[in-house]
């Protein structure tokens, strides 16, 4: 099981006071050193206001004393709400009617991938907010805007160290009191040290007038959360109160759908599986599941086998393996011989929530290969093994693929083993194709589990010969043991059944793709060229609902829209319909900007 968490130690938020070239009067006016084994937690600076923990975060040891142990799962943030007067620092009593300058700094400890805000206030239509991995991993958002109108938006330039699991200080400084637009600053810095900045929105003007900062509950600042604190939760009850069917979205633009057949993991209740994407609700595996932003791993294999999905590992190149021209970059070529990629730190999707349920590994490949290829095997601890291999069912090299998925524990070995009978030319015909299989082994009893072939796009029929998994079979973690650990390109062992042939772009998505989603990555893939990044990037947008928006690499934004016209999965110039009602995402011309108030 992992569950994200963030822990944090000693915020401090201070005014600044500025006067032309003079140098700049730090006052410090907020600290909290949260070292009180309280719910109440007090704020160290004379005469400014504490805060009040929600949702039990924890104390543990920090940097300088104590620290908080803040747990996205459970919603759990601090509330300003003893402040009635004021209710933040840094406040708007500087004279002016805005918050014209200050500085906010913390310790903090996290390995969070998601977005996650680390505080947020807002009057009537005033906003102030600090994000982490904000409109993308790596990012650090900045964010003060005035009625709705002027803002000042600043972005830390993309450093993935602040959450690599060890203590990092941030410290964030701005100003926007020099008078005209564009001429707001923003300074980040990361340990010590000064980081690039960028922009997306910098029209503050020194007449800019904020309000006073809103008392009311859902409005009034909170460290560790949005500023409607507990709506979360309250929105993922819902939706599993509303049962089949029912989907809704969270503060962070996330789609949660009701899910059932998800792990209980021992029967407890509340569990978060699958990176933070599903959270079981109750004690018969019923619960809610994040809709994208599923993607667990990218090989580009641009060069090296590194990986392009934050935080997850890469891969080592043994025996020359060498690169030529892909379908998007460049591609990795195997001799058939003894060539492959070795995953010495780990592989994905991998078995931290228990078990492998359900999930996606899809690829470009370019064969002519008519002999038993493995491009994909791994085995953990207890001898649980997973593998896909082509031209391979039973020995009979005669263009099928398998599939193979087995638990060893507890008890006797289960499997879930699938094979494509006829025959498929059509992929090793020695041009670029798409594969990518899907799965599911969450039903909960034998004989329910179920595995997906499309090829280009389209499904293909297959046989399902062995499928005794049920939801209780166990995988420990994957092994890192040499001829155990993940291999692409060959068996585990790497003692034969050698690719041969390119490869490019090997994904997987800790969630069973749809026929649509398999539809729409070949078809972005292969008429834009996207990656499966860039392809998530759209698949978000639509996972959002209205008003959804993102942005892939070339610079294009992506709308959600609905009443599109065209066929589930496929690309109507740069429109993609995404479900049976017409709704999907719509691609607006390069280098458009668009200023979300």
């Amino acid at each position: 099981m992992k569950v994200w968490k963030t822990t944090m130690t000693v915020l401090a938020m201070a005014g600044i006071l500025a006067g032309g070239s003079a140098t700049a009067r730090a006052e410090l006016i907020s600290l909290f050193t949260f070292d009180d084994d309280s719910t109440i937690q007090t704020n160290a600076v004379a005469g400014a206001y504490n805060g009040s923990l929600v949702n039990g975060p924890t104390n543990v040891a920090g940097v300088c004393g104590q620290a908080l142990d803040f747990v996205a799962a459970s919603s759990q943030y601090m509330d300003m709400d003893q402040d009635t007067t004021h209710v933040t620092r840094p406040n708007t009593t500087d004279g002016a009617g805005g918050l014209y300058g200050g500085s906010v700094s913390f310790w903090i400890k996290t390995d969070q991938l998601a977005q996650a805000k680390i505080f947020s206030a807002r009057s009537p239509a005033n906003y102030f907010g600090f994000l982490l991995n904000s409109d993308a991993p790596d990012k650090i958002r900045f964010y003060l805007r005035e009625n709705g109108a002027e803002a000042l938006r600043a972005y830390m330039g993309a450093d993935n160290t602040w959450r690599n699991g060890s203590w990092h200080h941030i410290l964030c400084s701005w100003t926007n009191t020099t008078g005209v637009a564009d001429t707001g600053v923003v300074a980040f810095y990361l340990d010590g040290e000064a980081k690039a900045v960028t922009y997306a929105e910098n029209d503050h003007t020194s007449a800019t007038t904020l309000g006073a900062w809103n008392s009311a509950a859902g409005e009034r600042m909170k460290i560790g959360a949005f500023r409607d604190g507990t709506q979360t939760f309250l929105i993922l009850k819902a939706v599993y109160a509303g049962g089949p069917g029912t989907s809704d979205q969270t503060g962070d633009g996330a789609t949660w759908v009701y899910t059932s057949g998800l792990p209980p993991l021992s029967n407890v209740v509340g569990t978060v599986i699958n990176d933070g994407g599903a959270i079981v609700m109750d004690a018969s595996g019923n619960g809610v599941r994040k809709v994208g932003g599923a993607l667990l791993s990218l090989l580009r294999f641009d060069g090296d086998a590194d990986n392009a999905v934050a935080g997850a590992p890469g891969g080592s190149i043994s025996n020359g393996a060498g690169f030529v021209t892909g379908k998007i970059g460049q591609a990795l070529n195997f001799d058939g011989v003894n060539q492959y990629v070795d995953m010495v730190n780990g592989a994905r999707p991998n078995s931290v929530d228990g078990g492998i349920w359900s999930g996606s590994i899809g690829m470009w490949i370019r064969s002519t290969s008519a002999e038993s290829d493995c491009i994909f095997s791994v085995m953990s601890g207890n001898t649980s093994y997973m593998s896909i291999e082509l031209n391979q069912a039973n020995n009979l090299f005669d263009g099928t693929c398998r599939f193979y998925l087995r638990m060893q524990e507890p008890g006797a070995a289960t499997e879930l083993k699938s094979w494509l009978n006829a025959d498929l030319g059509v992929w090793r015909g020695g041009e670029w194709h798409h594969v990518l299989w899907a799965w599911h082994a969450t039903e909960g009893a034998a004989g329910t589990g179920g595995i997906a072939l499309y090829i280009d796009g389209v499904i293909r029929t297959i046989a399902t010969p062995d499928n005794t998994h049920t939801a209780d079979r166990i995988i420990d973690n994957w092994s890192a043991i040499a001829d155990r650990r993940m291999k692409i390109g060959t068996r585990r062992q790497a003692d034969w059944s050698f690719y041969t042939g390119d490869m490019d772009d090997l994904a997987s998505w800790g969630v069973e793709l749809t026929a649509i989603e398999a539809k729409a990555l070949y078809e972005l893939g292969n008429e834009l060229g996207y990656d499966a990044v860039d392809s998530q990037v759209v698949l978000d947008v639509f996972a959002q609902g209205p008003g959804g928006i993102g942005y892939t690499s070339d610079t294009r934004a992506w709308e959600y829209r609905g009443g599109l016209p065209g066929t589930p999965g496929e690309l109507n110039g740069l429109t993609l319909v995404l479900d049976a009602g017409g709704n999907g995402v719509a691609g607006l011309p390069q280098g458009t900007i668009i200023l979300l108030r």
